[in-house]
């Protein structure tokens, strides 16, 4: 943190001196075009928006050549990733130093996850399926409720636009892996649609090294972990009039993992979301939003020869929101809504309880006045199990004359415990959950700078959370309240325009300890860095080059165990061959690292990754 002001220094000086050429750039597209909803739950660019946010879209998705999102998103500013064994295995995602459960996903709109483990099975998730991703960082419980303490990443599925067009990608790799995918969308001014379809499969690798597993038990399965996922989407949107349009969508994924374990050693699991969301304009300056839908998470673990019980966890969580926007001037726009939300489980273990529901009213103020921008957000949750939450959020941005702007924002956050924290039967008549629990909550400050380049921008932000109520386990195992935690850091993004190629750095800084102890949360890094140079060779190639360099973390909140930190450079290539066809290609670990973010667990080596695409314009005309 000390550190900052000179790297500061060096940014806003590079800001000075390439000022006076931003506008020979004016026409390129960047960065700060791209629009995020999820930040307010209205439509704004990412220059425009206070919180610090990334989007991810179709074309981006495109060009990295990725397979999975776990694969797509290393490295990004703010967010550590940790996988443990390759394709199709538990991925988990840290936001700025929180753990993986204090952050809240979505998918269009709908909470996605497990009620019982609290975790999100990102592993499972194709990209085939997904149109955009939206990643918010810093608190927004003021808007969602639990578990957006650091911050919130929504997904957004397939859509459509344009000509009725079909698609047929096939791709093979390393690890025999195959994936085929195949669909078809269009979409104007009335219609819109999408039906896609994808099967990947993999041999994989051995997801793990021998080990004492719970530290005594040897583990050792020297064999390929396979994995293979099934996975389709569909939506379908309809304008009524120019006030009035419906949406209706459905995705899923369903498959088969292998692990190494002592226990079971296979999952066999069913992902998806299905809902619908109306948006209607009653008059000019009043824009109403009602969505509602269901998603699932289902799991169940075994060995394929028996000698295990199996175990199956199902979440399924409905959600419904009234959301009315309305604006006041050009300068002035309240959000005023509420939700409601139902978890339930189904399981073949015993759990006391099995569903539980929420109830919420939330508000929301953005205003602009002069050269200055507010936003105000409350929120107030009622839960079935531990009674009322109130969030809040302020923001505060200053623009100045020469495109630089100032921002700083304080927030709370909480997440409630899950059903595994809350409702576990006892093992052997000794207890393993504890239902008086209560949430844990957090504080959250900000500031930071930004400024535009040319063909670019930069962005450099500061930030302090503070966790109380951190559940962990006791010295009897039994979840408790009982700790707290302190995370500082500090993140730092550039990107511009050099000779054609788009360069874009992103440097994240984290700090975050247990209060009691004073060690570092387990199996987060402390520093990391990204950096994307990207070209377009006329309008039939692009080549993209990612290098990601990361720090070491503790996998144990002893800080007893270290795992090394590690370099990748990946490569990515797409070529035009026609106006229908395509080929593409990505190479993962250039250089054949051999490293781990989890310990013991095996990453991927250099691993290849051919593509063939067609695209074909189909016959007839498109939708209205």
């Amino acid at each position: 943190m000390n550190k900052l002001p000179a790297g500061l220094a060096t940014i806003v000086a590079a800001h000075m001196f390439l000022q006076t050429a931003h506008a020979q750039y004016q026409d390129e597209t960047s960065e700060e075009d791209a629009v995020v909803v999820t930040a307010t739950r209205t439509a704004q660019t990412v220059d425009e928006s206070l919180a610090s946010a990334t989007v991810i879209t179709r074309e981006d998705i495109e060009n990295s050549k990725a397979l999975s999102v776990p694969e797509l998103v290393r490295g990004l500013t703010g967010l550590d990733v940790t996988t443990q064994g390759g394709f199709g295995k538990l991925s988990s995602f840290f936001l700025r130093g929180t753990n993986s459960t204090q952050v809240l996903v979505l998918i269009d709109g709908l909470k996605w996850g497990s009620a019982t483990a609290g975790a999100t099975s990102w592993e499972f998730l194709p990209l085939s399926e997904i149109e955009r991703i939206e990643i918010v960082r810093g608190p927004r419980s003021s808007l969602y409720g639990s578990e957006a303490i650091g911050g919130v990443i929504q997904i957004f599925t397939r859509t459509g636009k344009g000509p009725p067009t079909g698609r047929v990608e096939v791709s093979a790799g390393t690890e025999d892996t195959r994936n085929a995918a195949a669909g078809i969308s269009g979409g104007g001014k009335k219609n819109w649609y999408n039906i896609s379809v994808s099967r990947f499969r993999t041999e994989g690798i051995d997801a793990r090294q021998p080990t004492l597993q719970f530290g005594f038990l040897l583990l050792d399965e020297p064999d390929l972990d396979g994995y293979e996922n099934n996975a389709f989407s569909a939506r379908y949107g309809h304008r009524f009039t120019r006030a009035g349009q419906i949406e209706v969508f459905a995705t899923q994924s369903e498959g088969n993992t292998q692990f190494d374990s002592n226990g079971g050693n296979e999952d066999d699991f069913k992902i998806g979301a299905a809902g619908a969301k109306y948006s209607y304009q009653p008059v000019p300056r009043w824009n109403l939003i009602l969505e509602g839908g269901s998603t699932r998470d289902d799991r169940t673990t075994f060995r394929a020869d028996g000698s295990v019980p199996e175990s199956r966890f199902n979440t399924e969580i409905q959600t419904f929101t009234w959301q009315n926007d309305l604006s006041f001037g050009a300068s002035n726009l309240v959000t005023l809504g509420a939700d409601y939300r139902d978890e339930k489980i189904d399981s073949n273990t015993a759990f006391n309880q099995t569903s539980r529901n929420n109830t919420a009213v939330f508000g929301q103020y953005q205003g602009k006045f002069a050269r200055n921008d507010l936003l105000v957000g409350l929120r107030r949750d009622d839960n079935e199990q531990f009674g009322g939450e109130t969030t809040g959020n302020i923001g505060w941005g200053y623009s100045m004359q020469n495109q630089m702007r100032v921002v700083a924002s304080y927030g709370t956050g909480f997440r409630a415990p899950t059903f595994n924290d809350l409702f576990f039967p006892d093992f052997f008549g000794f207890p393993t959950s504890n239902p008086n629990l209560q949430p844990e909550r957090s504080k959250s400050a900000e500031a930071g700078v930004r400024g535009m380049l040319p063909g670019g921008r930069w962005d450099v932000r500061v930030y302090r959370t503070e966790i109380d109520n951190l559940i962990v386990l006791d010295q009897n195992f039994i979840p408790q309240n009982l700790s707290s935690a302190t995370i500082e850091g500090m993140e730092a993004e550039i990107s511009a325009v050099i000779a054609s190629w788009i360069a874009r750095v992103g440097l994240s800084y984290v700090n975050p300890r247990n209060d009691v102890t004073g060690n570092v949360l387990p199996r987060r890094s402390k520093k990391w860095l990204r950096f994307d140079l990207s070209r377009s060779f006329g309008s039939k190639t692009h080549l993209l080059f990612t290098l990601i360099a990361q720090g070491p973390r503790f996998d144990d909140a002893a800080n007893t165990i270290e795992v090394p930190g590690y370099g990748l450079v990946n490569v990515a290539v797409r070529h035009k061959i026609s106006k229908s066809w395509e080929l593409g290609g990505r190479i993962n670990n250039l250089f054949d690292k051999q490293y781990q973010t989890v310990d013991t667990f095996n990453e991927l080596g250099r691993n290849v990754l051919v593509t063939v695409a067609y695209r074909p314009k189909l016959p007839g005309a498109s939708p209205e």
